[in-house]
């Protein structure tokens, strides 16, 4: 399989996730989904100094760089290490409502990642 098809895999998996805690109004895995569909998004956005932003924001079109599925899984990993870690803050904390939400929102961050 290259790159390209397990990228495509990879996002398809995300979008179609995301897609189905929305019709379920799962409103924890709609949170993990979407903001680490935001962090990929960020990801593929071109980073430019100010002139060429200018000129590159008056066009229609906007510009996208795709990362590898490496960087995708990356991402996600990132995305899901960073609500647990600050889960467990949030339980240090004694803010066990919070810390479960956030555990929730990893947990479907994961399954896109783990689950075939």
């Amino acid at each position: 399989m290259s790159s390209n098809s397990s990228e495509s895999g990879l996002h398809a998996r995300l979008a179609s996730a995301l897609r189905d805690a929305r019709r379920r109004r799962d409103l924890t895995a709609v949170a993990g989904l979407a903001g680490a569909s935001t962090a990929l998004a960020e990801a593929e956005s071109i980073q430019l100094p100010g002139e060429a932003l200018a000129i590159l924001a008056a066009s229609c079109t906007p510009t996208r760089i795709p990362v590898g599925d490496h960087q995708v899984r990356r991402i996600l990993l990132e995305q899901c290490d960073g609500r647990e870690r600050e889960a467990a803050a949030c339980l240090a904390q004694g803010e066990t409502v919070r810390a479960e939400r956030l555990r929730g929102e990893a947990a479907a961050i994961s399954g896109v990642l783990f689950d075939a």
